[in-house]
């Protein structure tokens, strides 16, 4: 009697190690394949950040450079080399606003649409 109660106790403890081992495995593989997509999320972002970091790089050269320090020079501060002239146009709509009006009216105007054109026509 004892000795089939050993066996049944071996069975079940067999039984219960094997059902333990299907859960571990199952879960490794899954947590495997997770750290796989992650992996996988990682190399693409160090990827798409050399790309930015190669940008960065070249536009950094580009604004080190002596003709891109004159152009900003030049254009945000207003500055200008020795014997050099400036010439400042106004804006498009302050040119508009001060000229006179028959003279804008003509040039800026929609021509009249077609049903008008037909309309003055006959009426």
């Amino acid at each position: 009697m004892e000795l089939k109660k050993l066996t049944s106790f071996k069975h079940f403890f067999y039984l219960f190690l094997a059902i333990f081992l299907c859960f571990s495995l199952t879960r490794n593989i899954l947590r495997m394949f997770s750290t796989q997509s992650r992996l996988d999320d990682a190399q693409a972002k160090l990827t798409r950040l050399k790309g930015e970091q190669e940008d960065l790089k070249k536009e950094l050269q580009k604004m080190e450079s002596p003709l891109y320090v004159e152009a900003q020079i030049r254009n945000k501060l207003g500055l200008a080399k020795e014997n050099e002239i400036i010439l400042v146009f106004p804006e498009d709509d302050l040119v508009r606003r001060l000229s006179s009006r028959t003279s804008s009216s003509s040039f800026y105007d929609l021509p009249e649409p077609n049903w008008k054109v037909w309309l003055n026509l006959f009426f």
